[in-house]
Protein backbone atom coordinates (compact mmCIF):
# COMPACT_ATOMS: atom_id res chain seq x y z
CA UNK A 1 0.00 0.00 0.00
CA UNK A 2 1.32 3.54 -1.12
CA UNK A 3 1.26 5.91 2.25
CA UNK A 4 1.85 9.70 2.80
CA UNK A 5 -1.38 11.05 0.30
CA UNK A 6 -3.21 14.05 1.95
CA UNK A 7 -6.44 13.90 1.63
CA UNK A 8 -7.68 17.07 -0.40
CA UNK A 9 -9.61 18.86 2.42
CA UNK A 10 -10.45 22.19 0.69
CA UNK A 11 -12.05 19.84 -2.07
CA UNK A 12 -14.34 17.93 0.22
CA UNK A 13 -15.49 21.21 2.10
CA UNK A 14 -16.12 22.91 -1.01
CA UNK A 15 -18.02 19.93 -2.26
CA UNK A 16 -20.30 19.87 1.09
CA UNK A 17 -21.23 23.30 0.75
CA UNK A 18 -22.05 22.27 -3.21
CA UNK A 19 -24.44 19.15 -1.43
CA UNK A 20 -25.58 21.02 1.19
CA UNK A 21 -27.07 23.79 -1.31
CA UNK A 22 -28.50 21.20 -3.62
CA UNK A 23 -25.87 20.16 -6.16
CA UNK A 24 -24.65 16.95 -6.80
CA UNK A 25 -21.07 16.78 -6.60
CA UNK A 26 -18.31 14.25 -6.84
CA UNK A 27 -14.44 14.63 -6.22
CA UNK A 28 -11.28 12.66 -8.23
CA UNK A 29 -8.37 12.29 -6.42
CA UNK A 30 -6.49 10.54 -9.15
CA UNK A 31 -3.10 9.65 -6.78
CA UNK A 32 -5.10 8.09 -4.37
CA UNK A 33 -7.55 6.50 -7.28
CA UNK A 34 -4.64 5.20 -9.10
CA UNK A 35 -5.77 7.17 -11.93
CA UNK A 36 -3.73 8.05 -14.99
CA UNK A 37 -4.83 11.62 -17.57
CA UNK A 38 -6.88 8.81 -19.56
CA UNK A 39 -8.43 7.45 -16.43
CA UNK A 40 -9.17 10.80 -15.33
CA UNK A 41 -11.44 12.05 -18.74
CA UNK A 42 -13.05 8.66 -18.74
CA UNK A 43 -14.49 9.38 -15.06
CA UNK A 44 -15.47 12.64 -16.32
CA UNK A 45 -16.85 11.28 -19.52
CA UNK A 46 -18.93 8.51 -16.79
CA UNK A 47 -20.33 11.88 -14.66
CA UNK A 48 -21.20 14.38 -17.41
CA UNK A 49 -20.64 17.40 -15.22
CA UNK A 50 -21.91 20.87 -16.08
CA UNK A 51 -18.89 22.42 -13.48
CA UNK A 52 -15.33 21.21 -13.15
CA UNK A 53 -13.15 22.60 -10.20
CA UNK A 54 -8.96 21.93 -9.87
CA UNK A 55 -6.99 22.89 -7.36
CA UNK A 56 -3.39 24.05 -7.78
CA UNK A 57 -1.29 23.78 -5.66
CA UNK A 58 2.04 26.07 -6.94
CA UNK A 59 4.49 22.60 -6.46
CA UNK A 60 1.65 20.58 -9.01
CA UNK A 61 0.52 23.14 -10.67
CA UNK A 62 1.69 22.16 -14.25
CA UNK A 63 -0.03 18.67 -13.35
CA UNK A 64 -3.19 21.07 -12.98
CA UNK A 65 -2.36 22.60 -16.23
CA UNK A 66 -1.82 19.34 -17.75
CA UNK A 67 -5.07 18.03 -17.03
CA UNK A 68 -7.08 21.16 -17.69
CA UNK A 69 -5.67 21.07 -21.40
CA UNK A 70 -6.85 17.39 -21.81
CA UNK A 71 -10.70 18.62 -20.33
CA UNK A 72 -10.77 21.57 -22.39
CA UNK A 73 -9.92 19.57 -25.67
CA UNK A 74 -12.46 16.78 -24.77
CA UNK A 75 -15.49 18.55 -22.83
CA UNK A 76 -14.93 21.96 -24.36
CA UNK A 77 -19.06 22.70 -23.06
CA UNK A 78 -17.28 22.48 -19.75
CA UNK A 79 -16.97 25.45 -17.01
CA UNK A 80 -13.98 24.95 -16.10
CA UNK A 81 -12.63 26.46 -12.89
CA UNK A 82 -9.23 26.56 -10.93
CA UNK A 83 -8.74 27.73 -7.34
CA UNK A 84 -6.03 26.93 -4.34
CA UNK A 85 -3.22 28.26 -3.38
CA UNK A 86 -1.62 29.28 -7.08
CA UNK A 87 -4.10 30.84 -8.34
CA UNK A 88 -4.62 32.94 -4.74
CA UNK A 89 -0.92 34.10 -5.11
CA UNK A 90 -1.01 35.17 -8.62
CA UNK A 91 -4.23 36.39 -9.75
CA UNK A 92 -3.69 38.99 -12.25
CA UNK A 93 -1.46 35.98 -14.28
CA UNK A 94 -3.86 32.61 -13.71
CA UNK A 95 -6.14 33.52 -16.75
CA UNK A 96 -4.31 35.27 -19.13
CA UNK A 97 -1.22 32.28 -18.64
CA UNK A 98 -3.87 29.55 -18.77
CA UNK A 99 -6.91 29.93 -21.93
CA UNK A 100 -8.37 26.44 -20.80
CA UNK A 101 -9.34 27.88 -17.50
CA UNK A 102 -12.79 30.17 -17.44
CA UNK A 103 -12.62 31.58 -14.11
CA UNK A 104 -10.47 31.33 -10.86
CA UNK A 105 -11.91 31.03 -7.37
CA UNK A 106 -9.29 33.46 -5.06
CA UNK A 107 -9.05 32.65 -1.28
CA UNK A 108 -11.36 30.81 0.54
CA UNK A 109 -13.81 29.49 -2.11
CA UNK A 110 -17.16 28.22 -0.43
CA UNK A 111 -19.38 31.40 -0.71
CA UNK A 112 -17.80 32.17 -3.76
CA UNK A 113 -18.84 28.68 -4.97
CA UNK A 114 -21.72 28.34 -4.16
CA UNK A 115 -22.90 32.16 -5.36
CA UNK A 116 -21.24 31.21 -8.95
CA UNK A 117 -23.23 27.78 -9.02
CA UNK A 118 -26.89 29.36 -8.78
CA UNK A 119 -25.77 32.01 -11.23
CA UNK A 120 -24.71 29.19 -13.75
CA UNK A 121 -28.05 27.56 -12.80
CA UNK A 122 -29.98 30.72 -13.85
CA UNK A 123 -28.39 29.96 -16.96
CA UNK A 124 -29.21 26.80 -17.47
CA UNK A 125 -25.45 25.60 -17.03
CA UNK A 126 -24.94 26.39 -20.15
CA UNK A 127 -21.45 27.80 -20.36
CA UNK A 128 -21.81 29.65 -23.81
CA UNK A 129 -24.53 32.17 -22.26
CA UNK A 130 -22.63 32.82 -18.69
CA UNK A 131 -19.42 33.58 -20.44
CA UNK A 132 -21.38 36.07 -22.57
CA UNK A 133 -22.90 37.47 -19.98
CA UNK A 134 -19.73 37.83 -17.94
CA UNK A 135 -20.22 41.12 -16.76
CA UNK A 136 -23.28 39.81 -14.35
CA UNK A 137 -20.75 37.78 -12.21
CA UNK A 138 -18.99 41.12 -11.04
CA UNK A 139 -21.28 41.05 -7.49
CA UNK A 140 -19.45 37.69 -6.89
CA UNK A 141 -16.86 38.38 -5.10
CA UNK A 142 -13.33 36.13 -5.13
CA UNK A 143 -13.95 35.36 -8.32
CA UNK A 144 -11.49 36.63 -11.33
CA UNK A 145 -13.28 36.17 -14.88
CA UNK A 146 -12.50 37.20 -18.49
CA UNK A 147 -14.26 39.56 -20.32
CA UNK A 148 -14.46 41.35 -23.58
CA UNK A 149 -12.55 44.72 -22.31
CA UNK A 150 -9.97 42.02 -20.18
CA UNK A 151 -9.79 38.56 -21.73
CA UNK A 152 -7.21 38.13 -19.20
CA UNK A 153 -9.08 38.21 -16.37
CA UNK A 154 -11.00 40.51 -14.14
CA UNK A 155 -10.81 40.51 -10.17
CA UNK A 156 -14.31 41.02 -8.59
CA UNK A 157 -12.62 42.14 -4.95
CA UNK A 158 -12.16 40.13 -1.89
CA UNK A 159 -14.33 38.34 0.25
CA UNK A 160 -15.17 38.22 3.59
CA UNK A 161 -14.09 35.07 5.47
CA UNK A 162 -16.27 32.28 6.72
CA UNK A 163 -17.40 31.69 10.12
CA UNK A 164 -16.10 27.87 10.22
CA UNK A 165 -18.80 27.04 12.90
CA UNK A 166 -21.11 27.58 9.79
CA UNK A 167 -19.64 24.60 7.41
CA UNK A 168 -20.98 21.04 6.82
CA UNK A 169 -18.38 18.75 7.80
CA UNK A 170 -16.57 17.62 4.96
CA UNK A 171 -17.80 14.94 2.17
CA UNK A 172 -15.20 12.58 3.49
CA UNK A 173 -17.77 10.01 1.67
CA UNK A 174 -16.35 11.13 -1.62
CA UNK A 175 -13.32 9.73 -1.23
CA UNK A 176 -12.09 6.47 -0.17
CA UNK A 177 -11.00 7.45 2.87
CA UNK A 178 -9.25 4.16 3.92
CA UNK A 179 -6.83 4.81 1.48
CA UNK A 180 -5.19 8.03 2.93
CA UNK A 181 -2.63 6.13 4.82
CA UNK A 182 -0.01 8.72 6.87
CA UNK A 183 3.56 7.97 6.87
CA UNK A 184 5.13 5.75 9.52
CA UNK A 185 6.60 8.53 11.06
CA UNK A 186 3.48 10.21 11.45
CA UNK A 187 0.52 8.16 13.21
CA UNK A 188 0.88 5.38 16.03
CA UNK A 189 -2.62 4.07 15.48
CA UNK A 190 -4.67 3.17 12.53
CA UNK A 191 -7.15 4.17 11.22
CA UNK A 192 -5.85 7.97 10.77
CA UNK A 193 -8.45 10.53 9.94
CA UNK A 194 -7.32 13.96 8.64
CA UNK A 195 -8.60 17.34 9.91
CA UNK A 196 -8.49 21.11 9.44
CA UNK A 197 -10.29 23.08 11.99
CA UNK A 198 -9.13 26.63 11.64
CA UNK A 199 -7.78 28.89 8.99
CA UNK A 200 -5.00 31.78 9.26
CA UNK A 201 -1.71 32.58 10.44
CA UNK A 202 -0.44 35.53 12.46
CA UNK A 203 2.77 35.18 11.59
CA UNK A 204 4.61 36.83 8.59
CA UNK A 205 7.21 33.91 7.26
CA UNK A 206 8.15 35.52 4.15
CA UNK A 207 7.57 31.71 2.41
CA UNK A 208 4.72 31.06 3.39
CA UNK A 209 1.27 31.17 1.63
CA UNK A 210 -1.51 31.09 4.75
CA UNK A 211 -2.19 34.95 4.77
CA UNK A 212 -2.67 35.53 1.10
CA UNK A 213 -5.14 32.31 1.30
CA UNK A 214 -7.02 33.18 4.53
CA UNK A 215 -5.47 35.70 6.55
CA UNK A 216 -3.34 36.90 9.68
CA UNK A 217 -6.20 36.28 12.01
CA UNK A 218 -6.54 32.75 12.86
CA UNK A 219 -9.97 31.62 13.39
CA UNK A 220 -10.90 28.70 14.80
CA UNK A 221 -14.34 26.21 14.87
CA UNK A 222 -15.94 25.84 18.60
CA UNK A 223 -13.91 23.45 20.20
CA UNK A 224 -17.52 21.66 20.84
CA UNK A 225 -17.95 21.63 16.96
CA UNK A 226 -14.40 19.92 16.93
CA UNK A 227 -15.32 16.97 19.38
CA UNK A 228 -18.71 16.58 17.25
CA UNK A 229 -16.11 16.26 14.55
CA UNK A 230 -13.96 13.61 15.97
CA UNK A 231 -16.80 11.27 17.53
CA UNK A 232 -18.42 11.53 13.73
CA UNK A 233 -15.33 10.05 12.30
CA UNK A 234 -14.61 7.93 15.06
CA UNK A 235 -18.20 6.37 14.36
CA UNK A 236 -18.15 6.46 10.76
CA UNK A 237 -14.60 5.52 9.75
CA UNK A 238 -13.23 3.88 13.11
CA UNK A 239 -10.67 6.66 13.76
CA UNK A 240 -8.46 5.63 16.51
CA UNK A 241 -6.45 8.57 15.78
CA UNK A 242 -6.04 12.39 14.12
CA UNK A 243 -3.88 14.11 12.09
CA UNK A 244 -4.27 17.77 12.35
CA UNK A 245 -3.10 19.60 9.25
CA UNK A 246 -3.48 23.71 10.40
CA UNK A 247 -1.14 26.10 9.99
CA UNK A 248 -0.93 27.34 13.72
CA UNK A 249 -3.16 24.87 16.13
CA UNK A 250 -0.99 26.20 19.15
CA UNK A 251 -2.03 29.90 18.34
CA UNK A 252 -4.93 30.27 20.53
CA UNK A 253 -3.79 28.58 23.96
CA UNK A 254 -7.15 29.55 25.59
CA UNK A 255 -9.18 27.54 22.71
CA UNK A 256 -6.32 24.45 22.74
CA UNK A 257 -6.89 24.30 26.53
CA UNK A 258 -10.86 24.10 26.11
CA UNK A 259 -10.60 21.08 23.45
CA UNK A 260 -7.87 19.02 25.39
CA UNK A 261 -10.37 19.11 28.22
CA UNK A 262 -13.16 18.24 26.47
CA UNK A 263 -11.51 15.37 24.40
CA UNK A 264 -10.18 14.04 28.31
CA UNK A 265 -13.52 14.55 30.16
CA UNK A 266 -15.61 12.65 27.37
CA UNK A 267 -12.74 10.11 27.79
CA UNK A 268 -12.41 9.69 23.88
CA UNK A 269 -10.27 7.25 22.65
CA UNK A 270 -8.37 9.39 20.27
CA UNK A 271 -4.81 10.12 19.62
CA UNK A 272 -3.70 13.12 17.52
CA UNK A 273 -0.73 15.05 16.03
CA UNK A 274 -0.38 19.04 14.92
CA UNK A 275 1.39 21.44 13.66
CA UNK A 276 2.82 24.11 16.39
CA UNK A 277 4.74 27.17 16.69
CA UNK A 278 7.21 26.84 18.95
CA UNK A 279 6.92 30.68 20.76
CA UNK A 280 3.36 29.25 21.40
CA UNK A 281 4.55 26.53 23.81
CA UNK A 282 4.72 26.41 27.38
CA UNK A 283 5.36 23.35 29.81
CA UNK A 284 1.68 23.71 31.16
CA UNK A 285 -0.05 23.85 27.73
CA UNK A 286 2.36 20.83 26.60
CA UNK A 287 1.29 18.95 29.64
CA UNK A 288 -2.49 19.95 28.44
CA UNK A 289 -2.02 18.75 25.26
CA UNK A 290 -0.47 15.54 25.89
CA UNK A 291 -3.49 14.74 28.51
CA UNK A 292 -5.83 15.36 25.33
CA UNK A 293 -4.44 12.95 23.49
CA UNK A 294 -1.52 14.52 21.40
CA UNK A 295 1.20 12.58 20.87
CA UNK A 296 3.57 14.50 17.93
CA UNK A 297 3.53 18.24 17.31
CA UNK A 298 5.84 19.23 14.07
CA UNK A 299 7.60 22.33 14.80
CA UNK A 300 8.65 24.35 11.97
CA UNK A 301 12.39 25.57 13.19
CA UNK A 302 14.26 26.02 9.88
CA UNK A 303 17.43 26.88 10.28
CA UNK A 304 19.72 27.69 13.32
CA UNK A 305 21.09 30.41 10.93
CA UNK A 306 19.90 33.94 12.83
CA UNK A 307 20.79 35.36 9.41
CA UNK A 308 18.74 33.58 7.19
CA UNK A 309 16.10 33.22 9.87
CA UNK A 310 15.91 37.47 9.20
CA UNK A 311 15.34 36.99 5.89
CA UNK A 312 12.13 34.80 5.85
CA UNK A 313 10.87 36.83 9.11
CA UNK A 314 10.69 33.80 11.14
CA UNK A 315 10.85 35.42 14.35
CA UNK A 316 12.62 32.79 16.31
CA UNK A 317 15.98 32.68 17.99
CA UNK A 318 17.51 29.10 18.32
CA UNK A 319 17.13 29.47 22.64
CA UNK A 320 13.56 29.33 21.73
CA UNK A 321 13.45 26.14 19.87
CA UNK A 322 15.41 24.32 22.35
CA UNK A 323 13.16 25.20 25.32
CA UNK A 324 9.68 24.42 23.35
CA UNK A 325 11.10 21.09 22.29
CA UNK A 326 12.45 20.51 26.00
CA UNK A 327 8.87 21.40 27.09
CA UNK A 328 7.46 19.32 24.47
CA UNK A 329 9.42 16.02 25.04
CA UNK A 330 9.33 16.46 29.01
CA UNK A 331 5.65 16.12 28.56
CA UNK A 332 5.90 12.94 26.61
CA UNK A 333 4.86 14.13 23.12
CA UNK A 334 7.43 13.31 20.24
CA UNK A 335 8.88 16.31 18.05
CA UNK A 336 9.05 16.32 14.68
CA UNK A 337 11.71 19.27 13.38
CA UNK A 338 10.74 20.60 10.05
CA UNK A 339 14.73 22.09 8.45
CA UNK A 340 14.66 24.23 5.02
CA UNK A 341 18.17 23.88 3.31
CA UNK A 342 19.27 26.37 1.04
CA UNK A 343 17.97 29.28 2.39
CA UNK A 344 19.12 32.97 1.31
CA UNK A 345 22.40 33.67 3.32
CA UNK A 346 23.06 30.13 3.47
CA UNK A 347 26.45 28.26 2.68
CA UNK A 348 27.28 24.42 2.92
CA UNK A 349 28.97 25.52 6.77
CA UNK A 350 25.59 27.53 7.73
CA UNK A 351 23.66 24.35 6.41
CA UNK A 352 25.85 21.94 8.65
CA UNK A 353 25.27 23.96 11.87
CA UNK A 354 21.75 23.22 11.26
CA UNK A 355 22.16 19.55 10.88
CA UNK A 356 24.30 19.83 13.99
CA UNK A 357 21.46 21.68 15.72
CA UNK A 358 18.61 19.42 14.55
CA UNK A 359 21.25 16.86 16.44
CA UNK A 360 21.51 18.80 19.12
CA UNK A 361 17.90 19.03 19.85
CA UNK A 362 17.77 15.51 19.45
CA UNK A 363 14.19 15.46 17.79
CA UNK A 364 12.00 12.48 17.72
CA UNK A 365 12.38 12.79 13.48
CA UNK A 366 13.76 15.37 11.25
CA UNK A 367 12.38 16.75 7.87
CA UNK A 368 15.00 18.53 5.54
CA UNK A 369 13.02 20.52 2.70
CA UNK A 370 14.55 22.26 -0.31
CA UNK A 371 13.83 25.45 0.15
CA UNK A 372 11.37 26.74 -2.83
CA UNK A 373 10.44 30.63 -3.49
CA UNK A 374 7.44 30.44 -5.25
CA UNK A 375 6.02 33.42 -7.17
CA UNK A 376 3.72 35.48 -5.11
CA UNK A 377 5.33 35.05 -2.01
CA UNK A 378 7.57 37.86 0.09
CA UNK A 379 9.95 35.61 -0.49
CA UNK A 380 10.11 35.48 -4.15
CA UNK A 381 10.51 39.09 -4.53
CA UNK A 382 13.41 39.22 -2.98
CA UNK A 383 15.54 35.67 -3.73
CA UNK A 384 17.51 36.71 -6.74
CA UNK A 385 19.04 39.14 -4.19
CA UNK A 386 20.51 36.31 -2.42
CA UNK A 387 21.78 33.16 -5.13
CA UNK A 388 20.14 32.64 -8.54
CA UNK A 389 17.03 29.97 -10.14
CA UNK A 390 18.23 27.52 -11.96
CA UNK A 391 14.89 26.57 -13.27
CA UNK A 392 13.02 29.40 -14.57
CA UNK A 393 9.62 27.97 -15.42
CA UNK A 394 7.60 27.23 -12.48
CA UNK A 395 5.36 24.37 -13.62
CA UNK A 396 8.47 22.26 -13.81
CA UNK A 397 9.47 22.98 -9.88
CA UNK A 398 8.67 20.44 -7.57
CA UNK A 399 9.52 20.27 -3.64
CA UNK A 400 12.36 17.58 -4.46
CA UNK A 401 14.63 19.18 -6.70
CA UNK A 402 16.21 22.38 -6.10
CA UNK A 403 15.10 25.26 -8.41
CA UNK A 404 17.20 28.19 -5.98
CA UNK A 405 20.69 28.25 -5.37
CA UNK A 406 22.27 30.31 -2.74
CA UNK A 407 24.93 32.44 -3.65
CA UNK A 408 26.88 30.26 -1.15
CA UNK A 409 26.52 27.79 -2.52
CA UNK A 410 28.34 26.26 -5.50
CA UNK A 411 25.75 24.92 -7.83
CA UNK A 412 22.37 22.65 -7.89
CA UNK A 413 24.09 19.68 -6.97
CA UNK A 414 25.96 20.92 -3.92
CA UNK A 415 22.67 21.72 -2.60
CA UNK A 416 20.77 18.90 -3.14
CA UNK A 417 23.91 16.75 -1.61
CA UNK A 418 23.70 18.89 1.66
CA UNK A 419 20.04 17.55 1.85
CA UNK A 420 20.90 13.98 1.20
CA UNK A 421 23.79 14.38 3.67
CA UNK A 422 21.57 16.28 6.87
CA UNK A 423 19.34 12.68 5.95
CA UNK A 424 22.50 10.61 6.26
CA UNK A 425 23.92 12.60 9.37
CA UNK A 426 20.63 12.82 11.24
CA UNK A 427 19.27 8.90 10.72
CA UNK A 428 22.32 6.92 10.82
CA UNK A 429 23.67 7.97 14.27
CA UNK A 430 24.48 5.16 16.28
CA UNK A 431 22.37 7.22 19.03
CA UNK A 432 20.12 8.16 17.32
CA UNK A 433 19.21 4.76 15.99
CA UNK A 434 19.58 3.03 19.91
CA UNK A 435 17.29 5.48 21.16
CA UNK A 436 14.90 4.69 18.73
CA UNK A 437 15.01 1.11 19.87
CA UNK A 438 14.29 1.81 23.63
CA UNK A 439 11.02 3.22 22.74
CA UNK A 440 9.98 -0.22 21.47
CA UNK A 441 7.66 -1.39 23.22
CA UNK A 442 5.10 -3.57 21.40
CA UNK A 443 4.77 -5.07 18.00
CA UNK A 444 3.11 -2.02 16.63
CA UNK A 445 5.78 0.21 17.73
CA UNK A 446 8.63 -2.56 15.98
CA UNK A 447 6.41 -2.44 12.67
CA UNK A 448 6.39 1.82 12.65
CA UNK A 449 9.67 1.89 12.89
CA UNK A 450 10.74 -0.92 10.50
CA UNK A 451 8.20 0.68 7.77
CA UNK A 452 10.28 4.39 8.36
CA UNK A 453 13.27 2.76 8.11
CA UNK A 454 12.31 1.61 4.77
CA UNK A 455 10.97 4.92 3.96
CA UNK A 456 14.00 6.69 4.70
CA UNK A 457 16.36 4.35 3.34
CA UNK A 458 17.08 5.89 -0.13
CA UNK A 459 17.75 9.42 1.34
CA UNK A 460 20.43 7.83 3.04
CA UNK A 461 21.83 5.36 0.56
CA UNK A 462 21.07 6.93 -3.24
CA UNK A 463 21.55 10.29 -4.67
CA UNK A 464 18.40 12.85 -4.45
CA UNK A 465 17.50 12.41 -7.86
CA UNK A 466 17.50 8.89 -7.52
CA UNK A 467 15.61 8.77 -4.98
CA UNK A 468 12.34 11.39 -5.75
CA UNK A 469 10.14 8.07 -5.75
CA UNK A 470 10.43 6.35 -2.72
CA UNK A 471 10.42 9.61 -0.83
CA UNK A 472 8.56 12.00 -2.45
CA UNK A 473 6.02 12.50 0.79
CA UNK A 474 9.10 12.73 2.98
CA UNK A 475 10.96 15.97 1.97
CA UNK A 476 8.11 17.09 -0.66
CA UNK A 477 6.22 18.97 1.98
CA UNK A 478 4.92 22.04 -0.38
CA UNK A 479 5.27 25.56 0.79
CA UNK A 480 0.87 25.39 1.01
CA UNK A 481 1.15 23.18 3.51
CA UNK A 482 1.62 24.04 7.34
CA UNK A 483 5.38 24.35 8.22
CA UNK A 484 4.99 26.63 11.18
Amino acid sequence: EERGHLPPLGMIQLAAVALEAGYSCAVIDPLVMNLSKDGVLARIEELQPKVIGINALTPTFGKSVDIAKAIRAKFPDVLLLIGGTKPTLTPNDILADNPYFDMAIIGEGEATLVELLAHFKKHNFNRTKIMAASSELAPILGLVYRTKEHPGGTYSGKRPFVDLDTLPLPARHLLPIHKYIPLPIQSKRLPVVHMMVSRGCPYNCSFCCTPFTWGRDVRFRSPEKVVEEIKHVMEKYGAREISFWDDTFTANKEWLTKLCNLIHDQKLDIIWSCFGRVNNMTPELAATMKKGGCWEIFFGIESVNQDSLNVIRKGLTPDMVRKAVQYTQDAGIEVRGLFMLGLPKETPETAQRTIDFAKELNVDYAQFTVTTPHKGTDLYAVARQYGMFVEEDEVKWSQNEAVFVPAGYKDQKELQNTVRHAYRSFYLRPSYILGRLKKIKNKDDLKQYMDGFRLLLPFVTQSMKGSQRAGKHVIAQPMDAPAN
